[in-house]
């Protein structure tokens, strides 16, 4: 029996108690792992490759085993969509995870063993036992989720893909304690489907947590739902005409008044998205706390957080293998190996077939609990835009910016992307080789739309999430690029032929707009 499997058979307190010696004993811990991961994927295509039954030691692994991204996977990915068994693990996939691609345009197919899915319930598991200690009564209840439809097609095999947030919550087992029946998700129509959420969720005077990814979801919810407060009042006296009398006399119409009661607002709390977390705190009662919903990709979860307001959390050493590779370079290390305050790449093993695959996630160890670190996440090591977890290549995006503006006359000198945080926006920054940008409102609804159409994750999270505001583009005045320069180039003897100019703005360079 794995060390998952052990896991989960256990009650919650004793979970608990487990738990913490496992965070004791990090290195014995992680070496159970691989090796019953290297054992169960043996027989596999992959594990033959490899000579995972000759595998010893966890030096042995990292001789054998190269280190993977998405490429090395794909063409896998899409023969277990078509319903092929013992790949890069045992068994056919259970599911995919549809995630967007940070290197490419293309959707990655993340395939979901038997074995993965118990691994994410343990994970799940572990960190609602933190989020129950830190409020004993949010058992008694309801749950308001911001997740996406749970199931949004199935592969040629009928294997079901969908999202990461809505696989999880057919997961869970807290189905009955919702805000909003998951039928709703058979609304089509992306506002009809809000709207409906939350007329379901503000007829409940019991909502005591809010759970999701990026707390600008729910800001864009409440102010939808000021918006249409004569829509839901009129709904709500056929429901429940007490509960309608009750919000008639609301002032704002804000969830501090709807949901007096609520205790805790679960979401990610670092890097840039958790600056959302601060204008949703203005909309909820004083009182409710705030604690990490927890760090994780598609791919796997990776942390517990353990206490409100902290925006780390202690490893998953049960669920997964992990190695860090140092933000300055060097060999990678293992998790009882890194220290305190640095700053690390993280790359995985998992139960569903990644092996050594690095996420090009920036992660830093903030502490430890006994020997476990707690880590953080900070960025991608790559250049992507991320501000709501979209991880769109910025490469991509200015692409596809440059090819408007050409096709409209214009040769693009310099642009950089600033994500604007406080306004929920791409701002796009342009110098024209030379004239002028026709730049306005028109010129952004067109390459808005354009992104729209091209880009998966930015639909995602600008026209059905509501989370991203559309993108601006401001034209710059010549002279602009140099001045980039003149701030890279700060070695002596160094030229500008030896900077790379990054097409992500780090600050807000409006100063040299026209």
């Amino acid at each position: 029996m794995t060390i998952v499997e052990e896991l989960l058979k256990l009650q919650d307190s004793e979970l608990a108690i487990k738990s913490q010696s496992l965070f004791s004993d990090c290195e014995g811990t992680q070496r159970r792992v691989l090796n019953e991961i290297l054992h169960e994927a043996e027989d596999t295509e992959y594990g033959r490759k490899y000579g995972f039954s000759d595998i010893q030691s966890v030096a042995g692994y990292r001789e054998a085993v190269p280190l993977s991204e998405w490429n090395d996977y794909a063409d896998c990915s899409e023969r277990m969509k078509r319903g092929e068994s013992d790949i890069t693990f045992s068994g056919k996939a259970m599911s995919f995870t549809i995630s967007a691609g940070t290197t490419s345009p293309k959707l990655k197919y993340i395939p979901v063993s038997a074995m993965q899915t118990q691994a994410f319930k343990l994970v799940e598991r572990l960190r609602q036992i933190r989020y129950f200690i830190a409020e004993p009564q949010l058992l008694q209840g309801v749950l308001m989720p911001l997740v996406n439809r749970p199931e949004s097609e199935t592969t040629q095999a009928g294997i079901p893909a969908g999202n990461a947030s809505g696989m999880s919550i057919q997961r869970s087992n807290i189905k009955d304690k919702l805000a909003f029946p998951l039928s709703v998700f058979q609304i089509t129509d992306d506002n009809e489907r809000d709207y409906q959420m939350m007329l379901s969720a503000i007829s409940h005077r019991d909502v005591y947590v809010i759970a999701g990814n990026n707390a600008g979801r729910m800001t864009g919810l409440a102010r939808m739902a000021q918006e249409r407060r004569d829509d839901i009042i009129r709904d709500m006296e056929r429901i429940d005409p007490e509960r309608a009398d009750e919000l008639r006399a609301m002032k704002e119409f804000i969830p501090a008044e709807y949901w007096k009661d609520l205790k805790l607002g679960l979401f990610w709390m670092s890097a840039s998205v958790g600056k959302y977390v601060d204008e949703l705190r203005q909309l909820l009662p004083p009182s409710t706390k705030f604690m990490d919903v927890g760090y994780g990709s598609s791919e796997a979860k990776f942390n517990i957080p353990l206490r409100p307001e902290e925006t780390s959390g202690v490893l998953s050493t049960a669920t997964a293998f992990y190695e860090f590779i140092p933000e300055e370079g060097g060999s990678p290390l293992l998790a009882h190996q890194v220290v305190a305050g640095r700053n690390y790449e993280l790359v995985i093993t998992t139960w569903g077939g990644l092996y050594r695959y690095n996420m090009k996630d920036i992660v830093r160890v903030t502490g430890f609990v006994g020997n476990t670190p707690m880590i953080e996440f900070q960025y991608k090591s790559i250049e992507v835009l991320n501000m709501v977890d979209e991880k769109l290549p910025v490469n991509l995006v200015c692409d596809i910016i440059r090819q408007y503006l050409a096709e409209k006359g214009c040769q693009v000198r310099q642009i950089q992307i600033y994500q604007d945080v406080q306004k929920h926006c791409y701002q796009c920054y342009v110098e024209p080789v030379q004239g002028h940008i026709e730049s306005g409102e028109a010129t952004d609804q067109a390459v808005d739309d354009l992104l729209t159409r091209q880009l998966y994750a930015y639909d995602l999270f600008r026209n059905k999430s509501h989370v991203l505001e559309r993108l601006h583009i401001t034209e710059m005045r010549q002279g602009w690029q140099q001045s980039l320069y003149q701030k890279a180039v700060r070695k002596p003897g160094m030229t500008n032929s030896q900077v790379k100019l990054s097409l992500i703005a780090k600050e807000d360079e409006g100063a040299w707009s026209i």
